[in-house]
């Protein structure tokens, strides 16, 4: 047979280690040592404050994390726009220059036909010069032969297919000069274009030396939330695990009925109706809500219409609806300790009255929160919710 010393030595032994074994204990004891279900509960209320705070630091965590990740965004899509804008740039640097190229093309073409007609009007001057008698016109077309550009006297002695080469001359001239100013004007876009290319380029390096910068701490942010979280898990854990444990005591406690669980506390508060405990104190589901929520009384599965006997001697301080209890009596018993019962069908005391120990203050029921006839009956010291197995 199992002690209940041995009992908290398990308990304390899985509080130590910070879990609990998943193995319900089982033991022949009438009376389950209400030291180790205080041990347990502290320690789910310990786990709770833990896992809040734990939710906190994920919540803040990616909180952050969301932050850096919208910032780490929108440099991306800077980078993207700088690049979009780099690369337009570098087509216009392209364009340009490939007029440039053209223009350039026309003017080697244009060349070429200058110096071929200079070469044929040379060659008609070197011809007529050959030709020619002695006299002023010979020393005029040698006076052409050097210098085609010049000489009113050189003129005087060309034919008509002089003339011609001369006419075709000055508009290729001409035409080389548009073609030079063209150039000109094409190689200044050239500069301008190249230089705004420059200037996307240096305005993508630099968002890009940011976004690497930031990058150390959105990968920190996300290290960070991945660690939280997996602390958060086995803190849930944990709880989970004492909450398992927790019921299971409270369910060895319930398979042996109310004929041994009475006087398993300190004997200070007497039972109140004539059932036995149908869902101890401590976290459960809700029968109505369905949510997990702390029960913080014992549900006593007494008999509709069974008269409810006030455990100890006291002042009632509250007697009528309570919200979700229904209808519910509240007696102060003095020192700092207090009994509630609620769901009542009638009432028979009210606000005020001195009570007896096992005196009747009501009749079981099921008003308000209730999927049935029990008596919710609960145990404050100096107003908070203990296990009333440690007092009755």
């Amino acid at each position: 047979m199992t002690s209940p010393r041995l009992v908290r030595s398990l308990v304390a032994l899985a509080l130590g280690a910070g879990l609990v074994a998943g193995a319900t204990l089982s033991y022949a004891e009438p009376n389950p040592d209400p030291k180790s279900q205080r041990e347990l509960k502290e320690a789910i209320g310990e786990a709770s404050a833990e896992e809040a705070a734990a939710i906190a630091a994920v919540r803040e965590v990616q909180a952050r994390r969301a932050e850096l990740e919208a910032a780490a965004a929108a440099l991306d899509r800077q980078i993207a726009d700088a690049s979009a804008r780099e690369a337009a740039a570098q087509a216009e640097v392209d364009r340009v220059q490939a007029e440039v190229d053209g223009v350039q093309r026309e003017i080697d073409r244009i060349q070429a036909d200058i110096d071929a007609s200079k070469e044929d009007f040379e060659e008609s001057a070197a011809t007529m010069y050959r030709n020619a008698g002695t006299g002023d016109s010979s020393l005029a077309v040698l006076a052409f032969a050097q210098d085609p550009t010049d000489g009113i006297s050189a003129r005087r002695y060309l034919t008509d297919v002089s003339r011609q080469a001369e006419r075709e001359i000055d508009k290729y001239g001409a035409l080389q000069d548009d073609l030079d100013d063209a150039q000109d004007q094409l190689e200044q876009q050239l500069d301008a274009a190249a230089r705004a290319r420059e200037a996307v380029a240096a305005e993508r390096a630099e968002v890009e030396r940011l976004r690497a910068e930031a990058e150390p701490a959105r990968a920190a942010a996300e290290a960070e939330e991945v660690r939280e979280a997996q602390m958060l898990a086995g803190i849930s854990a944990r709880r989970d695990e004492f909450e398992a444990q927790y019921a299971a005591l409270q369910a060895e406690q319930q398979a042996l009925g109310r004929g041994v669980s009475r006087g398993s506390g300190s004997g200070q508060l007497s039972w109140p109706c004539d059932g036995d405990v149908s869902s101890g104190f401590g976290y459960r589901v809700h029968p109505i809500s369905g949510t997990r929520r702390m029960h913080t009384g014992l549900d006593l599965g007494c008999a509709n219409g069974a008269p409810i006997h006030a455990a100890g001697s006291g002042t009632v301080t509250e007697a009528g609806v309570r919200g979700g209890y229904g209808n519910a009596v509240v007696i102060d018993h003095g020192d700092g300790l207090a009994t509630l019962y609620a769901h009542q069908s009638r009432i028979t005391v009210s606000v005020g009255q001195q009570v007896s120990e096992g005196e009747v203050i009501g009749y079981v029921g099921s008003t308000g929160q209730s999927t049935g006839p029990h008596l919710h009956w609960e145990v404050w010291v100096n107003g908070t919710p203990v296990d009333p197995m440690g007092y009755a």
